[in-house]
């Protein structure tokens, strides 16, 4: 009877490791496949028979700050 229980416990934590070791590999699959999916998305699209354009990146604007006023400040107590 121990010997039923023991092997039945062996092939139930035998199945659970394996599973646990190829879900882990879906889902590392599935994130690798999503992310090459979005990297089509970011591209600059124009919809057809129209002026649109859209952007899915803003772009960046330089703005060169110059220096600006020196401003005295009080400190309150």
């Amino acid at each position: 009877m121990i010997r039923v229980l023991l092997i039945i416990f062996i092939i139930i934590y035998v199945v659970y490791k394996v599973s646990g070791f190829f879900l882990k590999i879906m889902f590392i699959r599935a994130n690798q496949s999503q992310k090459g999916a979005s990297v089509n998305t970011n591209k600059r699209s124009a919809v057809p028979n129209s002026n649109l354009n859209i952007d899915h990146i803003p772009k960046k604007e330089d703005k060169d700050v110059q220096g600006g006023d020196y401003v005295d400040y009080e400190e309150i107590k």
